[in-house]
């Protein structure tokens, strides 16, 4: 899937942002890498904490405690060959009471091309 991104990513070049509308860049299922049409907060953290080639840094990310898949996906997301860092990250756990699924788990991962 980050290939595909990638490979999308790269047959945009030069790109403005934003973009005037949410832009698909890879999906999978229910799974979407975009670049968001709205501008918002980046990091949820008082801090930027650098991962690119470090992955013991990853233990100092709050929101990783106690989801070993999001500091899996940044382990791999900051490796030193791939083409992107991580920026920030968050999990939440919400309530839809209008829904057939009233809790769920939602989460995010906000990288760059480095």
């Amino acid at each position: 899937m980050l290939e595909a991104a990638l490979s999308k990513w790269v047959a945009l070049q030069p790109f403005s942002f934003p973009p005037q509308n949410d832009l698909i860049l890879a999906e999978q299922g229910a799974r979407r890498i975009i670049i968001d049409s709205e501008w918002g907060p980046a990091m949820p953290y008082d801090r930027y904490v650098p991962l690119k080639g470090r992955p013991a840094a990853i233990a100092a990310i709050p929101d990783v405690q106690g989801w070993p898949e999001l500091a899996e996906a940044l382990r791999v997301l900051n490796d030193p060959l791939t083409a992107v860092e991580t920026c920030g990250c968050a999990v939440g756990i919400g309530e839809d009471r209008k829904s057939d699924a009233p809790t769920f788990v939602e989460s995010y991962v906000d990288m760059f091309f480095s």
